[in-house]
């Protein structure tokens, strides 16, 4: 459409172009999604919402110099912008660049310190930077902050975990659903992964996973975990299916290739089953009763 002919259009057409973008680049169609970025910015230079977008969409691109060339781009913009420091902060995690990630991080949390997201962020970060005081401290501060917020509350669960304190993650990711209506997926997935490694209950965990997918059916952790546990439980068919949804949402690429190598193998091995289930059955069936008897020798608590 032809912008300049349109009559005060009730949304503005950079706005519209970002919204479009950003759909068609969560459902991976990235040169349609760049071309909207691109239009957007052209019809507002200065959008930092628009430049953050396309850094990330460059990300997974896998162009990291011209991610960061729209970070500078930003800040030049607005240098008091938290968003900037935050969703940079985050890019240098998933490049393992702890030390640059800790110092982005610091500084949305110095500029704006009511930023849910940038606390957990920088949490997290001190925790895989191996600084689990100032991690514990940083994620304390944050539940006293937003005593309300299920994500501070799942995350640290999540760094409880990881430091072997099971009692206390457990009540932080109930308590994380208690104060969601129970719609807070990941919360689930915690309380499944919990229930697998502590009492080796794959049903059990099965059960939180796929209440994780009825709250959240775009939650991919949530389909990978519940691949996963079939996948032990030898249930083919339905690790395949949950394969299958998880590839469709993941976006990293190594995760994904990750996710779909699974799936690739899992389906061999179904296919080698329906081949023929007189030779593949049983070895099947052997698999399954060794995990019943595990379970049945950890009975839950």
């Amino acid at each position: 459409k032809d912008f300049s002919s349109a009559k005060a259009p009730h949304v503005a057409p950079s706005y519209a172009l970002t919204m479009a973008g950003m759909f068609l680049h969560l459902r991976g169609n990235y040169a349609e999604a760049m071309g909207c970025y691109d239009y957007a910015l052209q019809l507002q230079p200065t959008s930092i919402e628009v430049l953050l977008k396309r850094a990330s969409l460059w990300f997974e691109k896998e162009e990291l110099p011209k991610a960061l060339a729209d970070f500078e781009t930003a800040i030049g913009i607005d240098a008091g912008c938290a968003d900037i420091f935050c969703h940079r902060g985050q890019l240098y995690i998933l490049q393992n660049d702890l030390g640059s990630a800790l110092a982005d991080l610091r500084k949305a949390v110095s500029i704006d310190a009511k930023s849910v997201l940038a606390r957990i962020q920088l949490g997290m970060a001190l925790h895989r930077h191996g600084q689990q005081s100032e991690a514990r401290r940083v994620f304390s501060e944050a539940e006293k902050e937003f005593p309300n917020s299920p994500e501070v509350l799942n995350y640290f669960g999540e760094l409880l975990v990881e430091s072997g304190e099971v009692d206390e993650a457990k009540a932080k990711f109930e308590k994380a659903l208690s104060l969601s209506s129970s719609k807070f997926a990941l919360a689930h997935v915690n309380l499944g992964v919990l229930q697998m490694h502590l009492q080796q209950d794959v049903e059990g965990a099965i059960k939180y996973c796929r209440r994780a997918t009825e709250v959240d059916p775009l939650c991919e952790t949530a389909h990978v975990h519940m691949a996963h546990l079939h996948l032990q439980m030898s249930n083919l068919k339905e690790a395949v299916v949950s394969y299958d949804k998880a590839v469709a949402l993941l976006r990293m690429k190594q995760e994904l290739v990750d996710c779909f190598s699974m799936r690739e193998a899992t389906a061999a091995q179904l296919a080698l089953l329906e081949l023929n289930p007189a030779v593949y059955g049983p070895a099947m069936e052997q698999h399954r009763a060794r995990f019943a008897e595990m379970a049945a020798s950890n009975p839950q608590q």
